[in-house]
């Protein structure tokens, strides 16, 4: 069971293992609440270890970054560039 004491120490991925099954029965705010850590602080630690929080699976997910900058057009078979000028 995790406590406020090995919250900033344990392993993100057990971390998020322990929270997602809390998720289960508590929001988010509450278990912050009973960990006895401030709601924002909660939400920031949890971030670490790159996980997000997709609240319409009302747990944490690991993000994986995609080191390609390409998007692939399937129909036409050509990267599609994407640059801050051009309107998408």
């Amino acid at each position: 069971m995790i406590n406020r004491d090995n919250f900033f120490t344990a392993d993100p991925d057990l971390r998020v293992k322990e929270i997602n099954k809390m998720l289960e029965n508590e929001a988010l705010p509450d278990i912050a609440k009973s960990l006895g850590i401030p709601y924002s602080t909660f939400l920031k630690e949890m971030t670490r270890g790159d996980y997000v929080y997709i609240k319409r699976e009302n747990k944490y997910f690991k993000f994986i970054r995609d080191t390609n900058d390409k998007l692939i057009d399937k129909k036409v078979s050509r990267p599609i560039i994407f640059s801050p000028k051009s309107p998408v």
